[in-house]
Parts: C-alpha cells; sequence; structure tokens
C-alpha cells in the first residue's frame, strides 16, 4: 500500500543519510582536530552523531517526500525528485551554519537520481 511504501523509503533514506552522515562527521571531526591541540574522542562521536542524525533526517524526508510524491500525485510524477530535492534541501538552505552541507545534500540526490535512471516502475 501507499504508506507502507512511503514508511519503506522513510527508512530506507535515514540508514543511507546516516551511514554518509558519519562518515561527513568523521571527515569533519579531522579537520577540526588539525586545528586544535585535544586529542580528546569526545568532538569525533558528537560530530559523528550530529551529522548522521541531520542526514538521516534529511535523506529520509526526501526519499520520504519522493515516495509521497509518486503515491499521492502521481500525475506529478516527472517532477517527484526535484521537488522533494527542494523540500529537503530548505532548512539546510535556510540555516546559515548548515549551507555548507548543500553539496553533500546534492550529491545525495545526484545517487539517487542515476541510480533511478532505468526505474520503469511506479515503486
Amino acid at each position: 500500500g501507499g504508506v507502507n511504501a512511503v514508511l519503506n523509503r522513510l527508512v530506507f533514506g535515514a540508514v543511507c543519510g546516516g551511514t554518509v552522515g558519519a562518515s561527513i562527521g568523521v571527515m569533519n571531526a579531522g579537520w577540526e582536530a588539525r586545528l586544535s591541540s585535544s586529542t580528546a574522542l569526545d568532538p569525533l562521536y558528537r560530530s559523528i552523531a550530529r551529522y548522521s542524525l541531520l542526514f538521516s533526517g534529511y535523506f529520509s524526508a526526501y526519499h520520504g517526500l519522493k515516495q509521497g510524491i509518486r503515491v499521492y500525485l502521481p500525475e506529478w510524477r516527472k517532477l517527484d525528485m526535484p521537488a522533494a530535492a527542494v523540500l529537503a534541501m530548505a532548512p539546510l538552505a535556510a540555516v546559515r551554519g548548515l549551507r555548507r552541507l548543500l553539496p553533500y545534500a546534492a550529491a545525495l540526490v545526484a545517487l539517487d537520481a542515476f541510480n533511478s535512471l532505468d526505474d520503469d516502475d511506479d515503486d
């Protein structure tokens, strides 16, 4: 059904986004460690948690919106990806400190678009 399809995409987006966010968190912590003399692991864990949650929420929202459009607004099928991307990226664009993450968010959408090139079904 429609609700299950949307929920499945929400979970998928959360898992994928969380994994990407953890990777970004490790990179960010590495950059911060170069600027600091601290060797404590707390900043690393905080960075991983922060970016994992952020990208988990972002990519979950993107996939949920995209699937919701497919299920509930089939006439918008050709615009599902760009519409979902704009709506999901809006909070990142609105917060000055998060704008630097927009290229990563766009890369996730680009990977999804590439993966969907031969997707003929309306799942």
